[in-house]
């Protein structure tokens, strides 16, 4: 097969003008999509689904992967090598770009995952910002589409940490035509037919899962015809009195959570950022992205170069989106929809046939999950309605998972159907090992200990078994939308039977939380005893990072929880270090900067009440 062919075989898109006109045969693009990630062709990369979707159906599809936002001379020549498209579209990256570049304690990160040997520094701050202003600049008229991760968590006005104040609606600063808000393939796929048809961007305000501006006049009368709920306006949310701001961030932050998938809309002084109902996808969907030919590569125009990322999940095989979890600091449930879809088994199984022929398949396949493994195909006996509801703009509470779990959640269905499904990938040739490496509810577990002996007993846990306690203390867990302590002792000591009873070397990788809002030092110091006495040293630690537009983020902004109970929240650096330091106390940097903190206490250059925020 010639490269030519080769590049449409796998349905490569152009990195540059060469690889467009000699491999596509283009002069141009009509479709330009502006990444913060290096392309890897895998279908854990948005860029990658994105652009492969787009050009199945046609479209003359070009990505400009990581530009040069720091010369703005030089991202011009970037853009326009691929002429003057009718379109751009910005996907930010899979993480949101100041995650990606800062640490818990915003300090710069040294690595960067999603780039060309980890190199940091790729992406700008706020990506959709700088890489939508910047294409305005070069590209005068064209329409903007943006979204990801990072649009579909600031599309509203929201506390953003990193600047420590309330910000405006992120179309507004990066001044999109259309924001696509959750999944994203169907919408971006209806909206370049549109466009490229003809159309115009006022014809568009109807498709379901966008978000976009309006004018005083045409707000008002979309208001009307919508019917649309009114979030508190950026104004109310901005008022000089702190205590009335706060109540009006957390009636915000309600309505979110309870019509989050109909029409909402809220007021920027004369502008109205409108939302229409959640796109709802299906398994079809998923069905028909993973048919597509899939290279699980990274792009030819890196030469080869290690993407860290990449290598973490080349081995793995996606089954499903969606969590309907009500963990309080998780995006997941806000950029993928609460309701699970999963694909088929023809179609996983056909991947998998696929991926041992890839010459670097060793024969263990790293991981077959989604972002909770053990509710892939689950149902609800009442047919997702309280769901649905939500999509309708009816006031309803989705519980499927928090505290307790669902009664109308049949996930013993899914457990089975999961298991069969491990062993049926089992039995294809050229695979040895099928491992489960995504977090499972243990609170499920322990419900179905059939399920929990089956995976253990047929060897589809390796070395370890990943789960997310988050905490030890039941007042924190509360917080976090997590069940009680007891639930995860019960379920440590079901699995430490299981493993003795089979003769299993394997061991359970905890995951918790420091400096969740309402957790105090003292919090910290019972987890890190536990942690220790049970675990001993334990990696998998992380600081809490307060992402837009989540429930944690409003208690940690307001210091109160959803009844509007004042709680203690760790936000100067000292304060979170110190509960860091407590869970981890035997790791040297946690040492040494606690030391400085108590030179600085007693000096009196550091005075802060125990229990307040100063």
């Amino acid at each position: 097969m010639s490269k030519r062919n080769w590049y449409k075989r796998w349905l490569l898109p152009p990195l540059s003008r060469h690889e467009m006109r000699y491999y596509w045969g283009w002069n141009s693009a009509d479709i330009l999509l502006i990444s913060g990630d290096a392309y890897v062709d895998h279908p854990s990369f948005p860029i990658a689904v994105l652009s492969k979707a787009l050009l199945a159906h046609g479209f003359k599809v070009a990505v400009v992967s990581q530009p040069n936002w720091r010369d703005p001379l030089e991202f011009e020549r970037q853009l326009k090598s691929f002429g003057t498209p009718r379109l751009i579209g910005i996907v930010p990256g899979a993480v949101d770009s100041l995650i990606s570049n800062y640490t818990s304690f915003k300090n710069p990160r040294r690595s960067d995952d999603y780039s060309p040997g980890g190199k940091p520094n790729n992406r700008p701050d706020r990506a959709l910002i700088v890489y939508a202003q910047l294409a305005r600049r070069v590209f005068k008229g064209v329409p903007i589409i943006g979204g990801g991760v990072e649009g579909t968590t600031r599309r509203f006005a929201h506390y953003d940490w990193w600047d420590n104040r309330i910000r405006r609606s992120v179309i507004l600063d990066a001044r999109l035509d259309i924001l696509v808000y959750g999944q994203g393939e169907k919408q971006l796929l209806k909206i370049a037919s549109a466009l490229l048809k003809g159309g115009n961007i006022s014809e568009l305000r109807d498709l379901r899962g966008i978000a976009f501006n309006l004018s005083r006049s045409e707000g008002e009368e979309w208001l009307r015809r919508t019917k649309a709920i009114l979030l508190p306006s950026y104004s109310e949310l901005t008022t000089d009195n702190p205590e009335e701001a706060k109540d009006r961030y957390w009636d915000m932050q309600r309505k979110l959570s309870n019509y989050e998938y109909g029409f909402l809309a809220q007021w920027h002084n004369d502008r109205l950022i409108a939302q229409t109902p959640f796109e709802f996808y299906d398994g079809s969907d998923l069905d028909w992205l993973f048919s597509l030919p899939w290279l699980k590569e990274p792009h030819p125009y890196y030469g080869g170069a290690r993407i860290p990322a990449w290598e973490t999940v080349k081995d793995s095989i996606i089954l499903s989106r969606g969590c309907p979890a009500s963990c309080t600091f998780c995006s997941i449930r806000i950029t993928q929809g609460r309701k699970v879809i999963t694909r088929s088994p023809e179609s996983v199984l056909r991947e998998v046939e696929e991926l041992t022929k890839k010459r670097w398949f060793r024969g263990t396949i790293s991981d077959i999950g989604g972002p909770t493994a053990n509710i892939i195909s689950s149902t609800c006996n009442i047919s997702w309605r309280c769901i649905v509801a939500l999509g309708e703009g009816k006031r309803v509470h989705p519980h499927c998972l928090g505290e307790s779990i669902c009664p109308n959640l049949n996930f013993k269905r899914g457990h089975r159907w999961y298991l069969k499904l491990l062993r049926e990938i089992r039995g294809i040739k050229g695979v040895r090992n099928v491992f489960v490496a995504s977090g499972l509810r243990y609170d499920l577990l322990l419900r179905d200990p059939e399920f929990l002996e089956d995976l253990i007993s047929e060897g589809f846990i390796g070395g370890h078994l990943s789960v997310a306690p988050e905490h030890v203390v039941d007042r924190v867990l509360k917080l976090m939308g997590k069940p009680p302590h007891e639930v995860f002792e019960r379920f440590r000591e079901l699995f430490e039977r299981l493993k003795r009873k089979h003769r299993r070397d394997i061991y359970l990788i905890p995951y918790f939380i420091s400096s969740f809002p309402g957790a105090t030092l003292e919090d910290a110091k019972t987890l890190g005893k536990y942690v220790k006495e049970t675990f001993g040293k334990v990696e998998q630690i992380q600081d809490f990072i307060p992402i837009p537009l989540t429930l944690a983020t409003a208690m940690y902004y307001t210091e109160r929880d959803f009844e509007g109970n004042e709680i203690y929240v760790a936000k100067r650096k000292e304060e979170r270090l110190l509960q860091r330091q407590a869970v981890q106390p035997w790791i040297g940097s946690n040492r040494k900067q606690r030391r400085g903190h108590r030179r600085r206490r007693a000096s009196g250059e550091n005075r802060s009440g125990g229990g307040t925020n100063a």
